[in-house]
């Protein structure tokens, strides 16, 4: 069986239904009809969605209970990297920009900072200066991808930079064992980057400043247990790419996953082009981005299932609504085709 993954495919089903006629008639027409009749006729079911979804479909040990790995396992498909962790603790401590609020802070901009890879070298190079005599030391991978190794045991659970984004930082702050002293360093960083010259070049240039960094996706690479696994995974998700090095999956974009389909082999597609608009709340580009989505994706799929070059397809969210379609359930004529919008995926 195929598997589209496809995070926040149901991120706006409660805002469509709510919207007036005229409020519809400002976005995008809804062209959908291949998608349509999945959701109409394909077998429905809603899984449990954990810490370990959607790493289910993969071979790996991963905790329900905590945050998986996705520092490590993303390293893995980082250019410049060599693959070996040894015994360390791999986190993301990524740059943002939070803008105080009251008793708070909320968290404006992280790859939106649109950083140089100048301007993140020394930036890292003034941390790692710093605490130089901690157990642990920045690496950066890219200008919004830093990555910290620790060779102790970190007792802590973070949320990912993403679900904060936007927010109001206090809930997605690390928590755990360990928390006062990731918290406390955070701090001095804070401390540290204020008076930064890359951040007084920046504010010179009306840009934001990096005053801040994020804790999150920690942990070692998880035991690899024995189950079938894709013989393609399709993404350009750096946490996806990782996972598919470190299985030895064959790795490729996208659009060579939909080559790769047949009935001798499996294919998981990471379609996540969605995921930005649905974070900036943004219907228009969701809309636009999803009609796009069916024109290069779920015409090509259902001509593959209704010419029995593929046997199946299940199609995933985030959320763990799953949908699973074949050539049988598009046969199911008197199921007619409802609207996307009308779709319940919960």
């Amino acid at each position: 069986m195929h598997t589209l993954y496809i995070p926040e495919l149901f991120a706006f089903q409660q805002t469509l239904r709510q919207l007036s006629s005229q409020q519809l008639s400002q976005l995008p027409v809804l062209k959908l009809p291949v998608l349509q009749g999945w959701l109409s006729r394909g077998r429905l079911s809603h899984q449990a969605c954990s810490h370990a979804f959607p790493f289910k479909d993969f071979s790996l040990e991963v905790s329900d209970e905590v945050s998986p790995p996705y520092a490590a396992l993303a390293l893995q498909a980082e250019a410049d990297f060599d693959g070996r962790l040894d015994n360390n603790t791999c986190f993301r401590m990524d740059p943002v920009y939070l803008q105080p609020d009251r008793d708070s802070a909320v968290m404006l901009a992280h790859e939106q900072l649109a950083l140089t890879e100048k301007e993140a070298m020394e930036l890292v190079d003034t941390i790692n200066r710093h605490f130089s005599d901690e157990p642990w030391q920045l690496y950066m991978a890219a200008p919004h991808r830093w990555y910290l190794f620790s060779n102790t045991h970190t007792r802590i659970d973070t949320s990912p930079v993403y679900q904060a984004l936007g927010q109001d930082v206090r809930p997605f702050l690390p928590r755990g064992e360990d928390e006062i002293y990731w918290r406390k360093i955070s701090n001095e960083i804070q401390m540290l980057l204020h008076s930064h010259t890359v951040n007084q070049q920046r504010e010179s240039q009306h840009q934001p400043p990096v005053n801040a960094t994020w804790l999150w996706g920690g942990g070692v690479l998880p035991e690899i247990k024995t189950k079938p696994l894709p013989d393609v995974l399709a993404t350009t998700d750096p946490v996806f790419r990782g996972l598919g090095y470190y299985l030895g999956i064959n790795v490729v974009e996208p659009g060579e996953g939909m080559a790769a389909m047949k009935k001798d082999n499996t294919v998981f597609i990471v379609l996540d082009t969605l995921l930005e608009a649905a974070r900036e709340n943004d219907l228009y580009r969701f809309i636009t981005i999803l009609n796009q989505m069916e024109q290069d994706y779920f015409q090509a799929v259902e001509s593959l299932l209704q010419k029995g070059m593929i046997d199946a397809l299940k199609i995933m969210d985030n959320t763990g609504t799953e949908i699973i379609i074949n050539k049988k359930t598009l046969l199911q004529h008197f199921k007619r085709p409802s609207s996307f919008t009308r779709f319940k995926n919960a």
